[in-house]
């Protein structure tokens, strides 16, 4: 991943471990999502996650091989989205296809908050489908 974020006017930037700098440009850097609360399998952890945004709501759960939930941290091997739109995807008989792209501009980042006004650090967030159909 990789990405940036403006407060006040001084603009962000991702560093290799996720963490911030105000140095140009973005530096990419991978993240293990362990569960949803926390990330690092301590406290409570969280297994399943919604995000309601523009054009519906995008639900996700961390499963392990058999697509079961996981109920213990670190044992998960994928992540399974659903997308439920706000309104009804229309395919009639005069439909040649329909293409689903996930975007990733201005979504699926979240921002961690530092102190005084500051970006923290950055994380995996969700991403948001756009359905077309011809």
């Amino acid at each position: 991943m990789r990405g940036s974020y403006t407060v006040n006017d001084i603009t962000y930037y991702s560093n290799s471990s996720g963490g911030s700098t105000t140095s140009s440009p973005a530096s990419n850097w991978t993240e293990t999502l362990y569960d949803f609360n926390n990330g690092s399998c301590g406290g409570d952890p969280s297994y399943e996650a919604y995000a309601p945004m523009s054009g519906g709501v995008m639900r996700a759960r961390i499963t392990n091989d058999a697509y079961v939930t996981s109920t213990s941290c670190g044992s998960s091997t994928k992540l399974v989205g659903s997308f439920a739109p706000d309104s009804p995807i229309v395919i009639e008989e005069g439909t040649s296809g329909l293409q689903v792209t996930f975007l990733v501009t201005n979504t699926g980042m979240t921002v961690v908050p530092g102190g005084s006004n500051t970006v923290g650090g950055f994380g995996s967030g969700p991403f948001r489908p756009k359905f077309e159909i011809w």
